[in-house]
Order: C-alpha cells, then sequence, then structure tokens
C-alpha cells in the first residue's frame, strides 16, 4: 500500500544557498505546488524528532526531492541525513525520484556523474521553479491538487517556446518572443541605472482584465475583495484622494456601480492580493516588472517609442488630456509594436515584484522578478488622471499589495 503524498517535492539544501532556494520556493507556492522547505513548515517541525520525521518526509511524503548541490551541501550533517533518506526512496521507484541541480561541481555520493542535472549557474530562481511546475505537471503528480486532472487535460505546449498555456488564457495572450532589453532610463533616480536585462519568452494578456471578466471570477468562485471586506476603496476627487464607504470591484472611478455598457472597462478598485487571486483562477500570473516594460516598449519588435507604441500620447493611451477625467473601454486606442493594448494609461496595472527604488543597481540580469521580500507591490503603465510623463513604459510606481483605487486594474502573465 503506497503512502499518501502530502508534498509535491521536497528541498534539500544548505543554509549558505538559502537565498536562491527561498526565491524558487516563494515561485513555487505562486504556482500552488505543495512545497516541503523548512520556511513554510516551522509549526509542524517544532518540538519533533527531526532525524525521525525528516526521514519520513525525504522517503515517503513527497513526489519529488530536489537536491541543490554545492559545496556547502556536500559538508552538513542534515543535509547528508536528507539525501540518504531519498536515496533509499530513489532504490525502489521506477522514476526518476531525485532531482540534482547544481550551483557547482561538488561530488555528492550516490549522485552519479551521468546523472541529468540543471545547472544553476545559468538558471534563475524564476526559471528552476517553472522548470519543477513543468516536471510536475507532466508526471501527473499533483496529489494535493483538486485540480490535477483538469490542469493535465487543459495544458498544452507552445509548438515554438515550450512555453505551457491553458485553455482559459489561450484567447487572450499574446506570445512575447524573449530577448535582451535596456530596461529603465535616465529620466527619474528609481528608473536607473539603464542596464541590460535577458527575458525568456512569455504570454501577456492583449488588455488589461475588464469588469465583465473580472464579474465571472467573483461569480464562479465566491471571492471576496479586500474592498468588500474592508467595506471602501479610494477615489480621486478634485485633486486629493478620498476614502469612501461602500465600493468594490463592481464600481467606476466615482464611485456609482457600473451599467452593463461598462463591463467593457478596465476593472478598478482591485488590489494586488485580487490580481493574484483572479490570476490563479485563470491559471495565470502577474507579469514580472521586466516583462511588463519589455512587452510595454514592443518586445523584439521595439521601435523605441516614447510611450507604449507610439511618440503621441493621443494615440495610444487614455490620460490626463483625454480622458475626461474617468476610464474608457479596452482597445479603443492604438496597440503597440506586438499587439498590447492601453499599456499606457487608462489604469495602473500590478506587476509581481516587490518594489524598491534601488533595485536596478543589483538587479540580476536574466528574468529578474524583483526583491525576494518587500512591503510595495511595483504598479506600471499611469492612469486616466495622470500627465503624460507619468505613462511613459519606464515608470515605476508602488503601493501596499492590499491598496486599491479607482485607477487601478492589471493584466494577466503566462
Amino acid at each position: 500500500m503506497s503512502t499518501e503524498k502530502k508534498f509535491d517535492v521536497a528541498f534539500s539544501f544548505a543554509g549558505e544557498d538559502r537565498e536562491y532556494v527561498n526565491k524558487v520556493a516563494e515561485k513555487l507556492k505562486e504556482y500552488d505546488v505543495k512545497v516541503f522547505y523548512d520556511k513554510f513548515e516551522e509549526l509542524d517541525l517544532w518540538g519533533k524528532d527531526l532525524y525521525v520525521y525528516l526521514s519520513d518526509i525525504y522517503q515517503n511524503r513527497a513526489s519529488f526531492t530536489v537536491i541543490f548541490i554545492s559545496n556547502h551541501y556536500a559538508s552538513k550533517l542534515w543535509t547528508n541525513h536528507e539525501r540518504k533518506s531519498a536515496q533509499a526512496r530513489a532504490f525502489t521507484e521506477k522514476k526518476e525520484y531525485i532531482l540534482p541541480v547544481r550551483f557547482d561541481d561538488t561530488e555528492i555520493p550516490g549522485i552519479l556523474p551521468t546523472t541529468g542535472y540543471i545547472d544553476l549557474r545559468y538558471k534563475s530562481p524564476i526559471e528552476l521553479a517553472d522548470i519543477i511546475r513543468r516536471k510536475i505537471i507532466q508526471d501527473h503528480e499533483f496529489p494535493g491538487d483538486k485540480k490535477s486532472e483538469e490542469l493535465n487535460a487543459n495544458l498544452a505546449e507552445s509548438s515554438q517556446g515550450g512555453l505551457v498555456l491553458s485553455e482559459k488564457l489561450k484567447e487572450d495572450l499574446i506570445k512575447v518572443e524573449g530577448g535582451i532589453f535596456r530596461i529603465g532610463s535616465t529620466e527619474y533616480d528609481n528608473e536607473k541605472p539603464v542596464h541590460k536585462v535577458s527575458l525568456s519568452s512569455f504570454y501577456i494578456s492583449k488588455y488589461a482584465v475588464t469588469v465583465i471578466q473580472f464579474k465571472d471570477f467573483i461569480d464562479a468562485t465566491a471571492y471576496v475583495t479586500d474592498a468588500k471586506k474592508e467595506g471602501w476603496s479610494y477615489i480621486y476627487i478634485g485633486g486629493s484622494w478620498e476614502k469612501k464607504s461602500g465600493i468594490n470591484w463592481a464600481c467606476n472611478v466615482r464611485g456609482k456601480k457600473r451599467t452593463n455598457n461598462e463591463y467593457n472597462h478596465p476593472v478598478i478598485h482591485v488590489s494586488w492580493n485580487d490580481a493574484v487571486a483572479y490570476c490563479k483562477w485563470v491559471d495565470g500570473r502577474l507579469p514580472t516588472e521586466a516583462e511588463w516594460e519589455y512587452a510595454a516598449r514592443g518586445g523584439n519588435k521595439s521601435q523605441g517609442f516614447k510611450y507604449a507604441g507610439s511618440d503621441n500620447p493621443d494615440e495610444v493611451a487614455w490620460y490626463k488630456n483625454n480622458s475626461g477625467t474617468k476610464t474608457h473601454p479596452v482597445g479603443l486606442k492604438k496597440a503597440n509594436e506586438i499587439g498590447l493594448f492601453d499599456m499606457s494609461g487608462n489604469v495602473w496595472e500590478w506587476c509581481h515584484d516587490w518594489f524598491a527604488a534601488d533595485y536596478y543597481s543589483n538587479s540580476p540580469v536574466d528574468n529578474p522578478y524583483g526583491p525576494s521580500t518587500g512591503t510595495l507591490k511595483v504598479l506600471r503603465g499611469g492612469t486616466w488622471h495622470y500627465n503624460s510623463d507619468a505613462i511613459r513604459p519606464t515608470n515605476r510606481d508602488y503601493d501596499i499589495p492590499n491598496s486599491r483605487g479607482s485607477n487601478t486594474g492589471f493584466r494577466v502573465a503566462a
């Protein structure tokens, strides 16, 4: 009789490598992958006989074990115990159970030189998290996920880039071919320094999520937004922000309930938390800040415009000079070079990343996805009541994750 699997994957690593491992674990958590990672299990570990408990985890309770090999890993007592427990399980498996990843070329007992591995010197944490997720999907190992059969039925390989897309997303997404670009500008301090970024291919929605799309999510899940829970949202009146009761995602910029003919406007009064919940429902995610800027600037087809698709803001954006102090239906203005609408103006758009004003000074080149911790989340794109300077694709803004107001929405990536 097989033992019930509590985790999709278990991590075995040295403490010195935690910074990288933590980013992988946090990203997998966003994907709803069940990860055995000590930071997530503090209460369960407290007071237990760890020798016995960890033996059970690595031998019986995970579908895979990822071993993060480094010179630090080779010298640790606990990693040695975890590895031996995982290897005891591997001897009885008909398929691969131990998935080695390497920070360096350190030799580890029982890990043959011919064993396939992932070289972390050439992979960012977000890339590794995506590889692990695909491995789990490929092997039909989502024991704790009620959506496993639906996921495996609906996920399809992109013929060009190897990315996986759910059926829910295919119609609305545009593929952005990966490439190298120079992110940032010399305009403001938090946009400096301009530096090189290399991104893998990804998908992003053609339009910001609309009111009707968000209504479908609410109707299907009974999700309660932060505005609904706390009973208020911000509206912009006479040049200042006011907290107003009774406002939620179904309301317009003045706090009035939208009519049916406004359901094609971008949804507003949604927090970062609400945006993440919607993205998970459609098997997507929020774009990283770097992905957002690359896509807004036209990806590998960029013509170097000042705004998202033009040097004339009126061609591509709803902003202070032409919006009439309100949102407008998505897709009315000209698209940018890769077919994305309203990347400048209309509403701010939440991104995945934590915000740090100096992040560009130490951002990695490959697939950056922001600081590992923070208190503020990135916003991009400008909005209906901002001037043209604020709707440049390089402009960076931010807010706390549960903030919401009449100028903030989002779009989906995958």
